[in-house]
Formats: structure tokens, sequence, C-alpha cells
């Protein structure tokens, strides 16, 4: 499996996408797991080639295909999204509803600052209040001060 990660992350470092996301069709063919490496480095790919379709039809795939999605996953998604040259907005909140809400995972910078970027509003401490006062509603817990959190590095 290293190895295939390996090839798949070459090829997406080299901005070769099609061949990146080849060498990841070939590793599921044999059952090999993907594991985040392979998943991470494309979804940058993605990002850098400004192709959301793809990164789309990729996260389609991890989710459909029964794998426990951590915040990683939606974060990369995300990430494409602040980089696509038509923001989404609604899709990248609504992505990020349904990681809070659906998948029970407490966002922190790895998801806030891709949100941050795709809302337009680079580091601002009050988007971060925004976003935290979402996923403290869909948690059913207090908002936290967004300051605080930074202080104790996104945790």
């Amino acid at each position: 499996a290293a190895a295939y990660e390996e090839l798949v992350a070459a090829h997406a470092q080299r901005g070769e996408v099609e061949k990146a996301e080849a060498w990841r069709i070939r590793m599921a063919t044999v059952g090999l797991p993907s594991g985040g490496l392979a998943y991470w480095t494309l979804m940058n790919a993605f990002a850098a080639a400004g192709e959301l379709p793809g990164a789309r039809a990729l996260f389609e795939i991890f989710q459909k295909g029964g794998v426990r999605l951590a915040e990683l996953h939606y974060a990369a998604l995300l990430k494409v999204i602040a980089a696509a040259k038509r923001k989404q907005r609604k899709l990248a909140k609504d992505l990020f509803i349904q990681m809070v809400r659906d998948s029970k995972i407490e966002p922190t910078m790895l998801s806030f600052q891709p949100m941050i970027d795709v809302l337009g509003n680079k580091g601002s401490t009050e988007l971060c209040a925004e976003l935290d006062l979402v996923a403290a509603v869909l948690h059913a817990r207090p908002a936290e001060d967004p300051k605080e959190r930074l202080r104790r590095g996104g945790e």
C-alpha cells in the first residue's frame, strides 16, 4: 500500500492529477486501503489545479466506500473549494455543517482555515466565532472564544 501511496503522491506533487488518480484507482482495485497520505496529496493537487469536480468525486468515493471520514477528509475538500476560481460558499457551509452534525467531528483550525478562505475573511476571529457557534449549536455545547482556541493551537 505504501508504494502505491508514494506513486499517487509523486504524480500529484508534479501536478499530474489524472495519473495520480489512476494509481489511486489501481490501489483500490487490488483491494488496498487508501490512507490519508494519498488522499491529502491528491486533494492538494486538485486544489492547485482548481479541479473541484475531481475533488468532489474523490470525496464521494471515500464517503460511499465506507471510509470513516475524519476532519482531514472534509478539510481537504474545503481547501479545494477555497482554491477554486468561483468559490462555492453554500457548498462549503453545507460541507462544514455535515462534518459537524452528521460525522460528529469537532472542528479545529484544520477545517476552520479553509472555511475562512472560502468566506473571504482570512484570519477573521469574528468568522471563527461564527463557525464555532455553528459547531456549538450542532454539538449542543457552549460556544468558545476563538482567540482562546487559537492560543491552545486549535485543539
